[in-house]
């Protein structure tokens, strides 16, 4: 591993890791234990995670720069045995840890000097990982991985480009299970895993010189960043894979002859990885391509009959990858976790994706059946939007969506009703800044649009066609544009070049002129580039203009 300028070789991350496991061994926690890793992205994330497992535990990677309430529910539903974080941690800083029992990697490695490692027996059924995502209840969910498909998804570095000797990036935010397919194939195949910080990944300018001067040969990227990237840029990468959500024609057509490129599809709930598709410049966008060895992909309809090539059919998968459940929710667990599919009592994930299959057996992804999206890589449950909005008394009721929009991806669109009357700037500031606090940065919806009533279709549904109807374009009430000042021109300016239109009113709103998460971080390094330092976080608690440049005077 590189981190932070310095090497490691394996023999070092062995030991080191090793340490951990003999400490958590000494202190009785080992199979059916849960040990929260908080620790960064680096060589401190990397052996923790793997003390963790040679101690026979599972652990739970945790972002601790997350909202508090959101790290605090992940908690309580892990009841984690303890909380591991690199040295230096603040912990009195985050309520969310004031109820655990947290250590530091430099209290076990001193307290493991003299304790010896004996290696426990792990069953490929043990459980290995919990790894949470967006739940439909407005909570995060749990799904319980086992040892069982962590060695097979390692088996398919070669697949993924990755082979002795290989840099490969650590790209995933650590709380995402692609920073677990990134760390098990760059070890089993002999790669050096590259480390760096958050802020040089969410650092547009960054980012890219990354990519033409660090020798990184392997990375994974959601598409809608790599769309972002200039055609031209002299990258290194051997191969990128790109997966979390739909590809793009333009991503085939900028990259498909330039480096060796991989679609990839696969839920948490199946170890990751399901499906690569080695892409050509006449590859569709939707096709994922075939099952991984030791994965089974069939395509069903309600009555779990295979349907016919060329017809839609949801996405079943099979095999050694399934997780064991959700944590905590029998009941869910239940409705996605089928038994039977293939003639024993093994589980069959139910994964609510729809695709077709054609004549050489390569699926072609659809889409899905629920309220379940992919913002830039990342699930997103409209339900937690809904629920952080209506906690706000001043709100009714809401609905959210998601939008297909031509430039710039899948968007998100907040509609509510209020319980009174209600300044709609005012309270759309009100809403940005709760969602910013307690849920992840992309979660926050390009548009929220307040109404008298929810449209409703005869059945007393909302009527999602006519919501989106009244998105439109972008208006403003009032007279003539008041003239802006010199910082807000300044802005004007960049906006203009990330948005691809004139930007003549000093109450536009970013998002509602068709920005997201990674537009604003593209946004962040332009501003850079002319002397302008904001926090992406606070970009989205200011989403106009004038807003915008009241964070350049302060």
């Amino acid at each position: 591993m590189e981190d932070g300028g310095v090497s490691y070789t394996y023999a070092e991350v062995d030991a080191d890791s090793q340490r951990i496991a003999a400490y958590l061994i000494h202190h009785a926690i080992g199979a059916g234990a849960i040990v929260a890793i908080g620790c960064p992205r680096g060589k401190d994330l990397l052996v923790a995670l793997l003390g963790v497992m040679k101690s026979g535990a599972a652990f739970v990677l945790m972002d601790l720069d997350a909202a508090p309430a959101r790290l605090a529910v992940q908690l309580d539903a892990a009841t984690a045995k303890l909380v591991l974080v690199s040295d230096g941690y603040r912990v009195d800083d985050n309520r969310a840890l004031a109820a655990e029992k947290v250590v530091t990697l430099g209290q076990v490695r001193e307290a493991a000097q003299s304790l010896h490692f004996e290696p426990p027996r792990i069953t490929p059924q043990d459980l290995a990982y919990v790894i949470f995502t967006s739940g439909s209840t407005g909570q995060p969910k749990g799904v319980l991985v086992s040892h069982r498909g962590i060695p097979n998804l390692a088996r398919h570095a070669l697949a993924y480009g990755i082979t002795q000797g290989s840099r490969v990036l650590m790209f995933s935010p650590v709380c995402f299970d692609a920073i677990i397919a990134e760390i098990v194939m760059t070890l089993v195949a002999g790669g050096c895993l590259v480390a760096v910080s958050d802020h040089e990944l969410r650092d547009f300018d960054c980012l890219q010189g990354l990519l033409c001067n660090r020798r990184i040969d392997v990375a994974t990227l959601p598409p809608s960043l790599v769309s972002l990237l200039p055609a031209e840029l002299p990258i290194s990468l051997s191969t990128l894979i790109v997966a979390g959500e739909r590809c793009s024609k333009q991503v085939i057509e900028n990259w498909a002859g330039r480096t060796r490129l991989i679609n990839a599809y696969g839920p948490s709930e199946a170890t990751v990885a399901t499906t690569v598709k080695l892409c050509n410049l006449d590859t569709s966008p939707a096709n994922i391509g075939q099952a991984i060895s030791n994965v089974t992909v069939r395509l069903l309809d309600e009555t779990l009959e295979e349907v016919p090539d060329g017809e839609l059919g949801e996405i079943y998968i099979s095999g050694v990858s399934v997780a064991l459940g959700y944590l905590g929710n029998p009941d869910l667990s239940d409705a996605r976790f089928v038994r039977g599919l293939d003639g024993d009592d093994s589980l069959s994930f139910r994964t609510g994706d729809f695709a077709r299959r054609d004549v050489n057996a390569d699926i072609f992804f659809e889409g899905r059946k629920d309220d379940l999206v992919k913002i830039n890589g990342n699930r997103v449950e409209l339900a937690e939007i809904e629920a952080c909005a209506m906690a706000t008394r001043r709100i009714r009721s809401c609905h959210a969506c998601c939008v297909e929009a031509e430039t710039s991806g899948v968007r998100i669109a907040l509609f509510v009703t209020t319980s009174g009357k209600v300044e709609g700037t005012q309270l759309e500031a009100e809403l940005r800044a709760r969602i910013s606090a307690e849920l992840p940065i992309y979660f926050m919806p390009a548009r929220i649009l307040v109404l008298d009533e929810l449209p409703r279709n005869p059945a007393g549904k909302v009527d999602r066609a006519a919501l989106i109807a009244q998105l439109g374009e972008v208006t403003y009430e009032g007279g003539a544009a008041e003239a802006m000042s010199p910082q807000e021109e300044t802005l004007a300016l960049i906006w203009a070049q990330i948005l691809g239109r004139p930007i003549d009113n000093r109450e536009a709103n970013f998002f509602a002129l068709g920005g997201n998460s990674l537009l604003a971080m593209r946004l962040v390094a332009l501003m850079k580039r002319s002397g302008i330092q904001v926090n992406l976080k606070r970009v989205f608690g200011a989403p106009t203009l004038a807003q915008m440049a009241c964070l350049i005077k302060e």
